[in-house]
């Protein structure tokens, strides 16, 4: 039997007989983890720039690239925050245990960074015991005993890891040159405990699992671009791809930047080909640019019924702007629903190049300050 598994069961066989008296300075420990994992799932707000962790290293590659363009999926269940919580206050208890039972643990909830070929990837590690780093999870009783437990073992945690659990271990002892333990696991049904050692010949797994991480980090890069750029092409009518297409594409962004140009009208204007007498279209720069846009659309296999399709059903036509959306909401909030309604009715349709209505096309020509919003609206 491990000797961690041991020491902590002898612990509990203990005091499941007759009462111990507890380390003050544990017991403040405790109370201060479980606090902070209240505050991290219920008060702290989630990171604004994506960042990939060797915590989530395991995702589906294209939740993580979704993640990485600002992408939200569905909302969560309303049980999700029950569930990530108490993983972490059963980490917490288990740590607490662990310590009460003698065994020494140092380097807790440590900041680690792996760096490989110019590119790096950041975690915190569960514990440190004896020289080898090893994580703790929480498992529902399946999990536990098939997984985790006699009936699994560390190559059935590693054969269909789609956690990622082997290459977050691993990431974390790697990047400070130690041995990954293995994982420290506490069934939530019933309390038991296991632990699910890395074999001595672990070579082989801990190469994969490492290699695994880093293909990950380094193609979300890439395929982020390759999916920017189809968008982009799309929005631009482009039906094919051509090696200058980014050029292109940066080109008329940073044109835009420059010259404050409405981003949604800017496309809404280049799909009809229509508003270019307005003064913001009369600078060198854009009559340029242009020129060198229409020869790119004419350079291969052009189609022009092909080329508005496609701006049509990528660009919307209406979206719900700060100003429109505070004016219905000033309107309903004084007992005057139609504005919203009507607002509601044209929002079922962004793309019909039909609702051009002047009132929600326009940008708020009053503004001349960043406008403020908050999570709350």
């Amino acid at each position: 039997m491990n000797s961690i598994l041991l020491q902590v069961q002898q612990y509990l066989d203990s005091v499941s007989k007759e009462p111990v008296k507890l380390d003050k300075q544990l017991v403040q420990e405790f109370g201060e983890a479980c606090k902070n994992a209240l505050l991290k799932q219920f008060e702290e707000t989630r990171r604004d720039k994506f960042e990939t962790r060797m915590s989530n290293i395991g995702r589906p590659l294209c939740q993580l690239q979704m993640e990485a363009k600002g992408i939200k999926g569905e909302g969560q269940p309303y049980n999700n925050k029950m569930r990530n919580t108490f993983g972490d206050l059963i980490e917490a208890l288990a740590i607490f245990v662990m310590k009460s039972s003698g065994i020494k643990i140092t380097n807790e909830q440590k900041k680690v960074n792996y760096k490989f070929n110019g590119d790096s990837i950041e975690g915190r590690q569960d514990v440190e015991i004896d020289g080898k780093i090893w994580d703790i999870k929480s498992a529902s009783p399946y999990s536990f005993e098939k997984k985790f437990g006699e009936a699994g073992g560390f190559n059935e945690v590693v054969r269909e890891d789609s956690f990622g659990y082997a290459s977050q271990g691993f990431l974390y002892a790697e990047s400070q040159s130690k041995d990954f333990g293995g994982w420290i696991v506490i069934n939530k049904s019933t309390g038991e405990w296991a632990v699910c050692e890395t074999p001595k010949l672990v070579e082989p797994h801990k190469s994969d699992a490492i290699k695994k991480a880093e293909d990950v980090i380094k193609s979300i890069p890439e395929t982020y671009k390759t999916c920017w750029l189809n968008m982009m092409r799309k929005k631009l009518g482009l039906v094919d791809k051509d090696n200058e297409d980014e050029n292109i594409i940066n080109s008329l962004l940073s044109w835009m930047e420059k010259n404050n140009a409405d981003f949604t009208n800017t496309f809404i204007d280049l799909m009809n080909e229509e508003n270019f007498d307005q003064s913001i279209y009369k600078s060198n720069d854009f009559k340029n640019w242009l020129e060198i846009y229409k020869k790119r659309k004419l350079s291969k296999n052009f189609s022009k019924s092909k080329s508005i399709k496609l701006m049509q059903e990528n660009n919307p036509v209406i979206i719900p702007r700060n100003h429109i959306v505070e004016n219905v909401l000033s309107s309903a909030d004084e007992g005057d629903l139609k504005p919203l309604n009507k607002f509601l009715k044209i929002l079922e349709n962004p793309y019909d190049n039909n609702l051009k209505i002047s009132n929600y096309y326009k940008t708020d020509i009053k503004s001349g300050e960043p406008y403020m919003t908050f999570c709350g609206t």
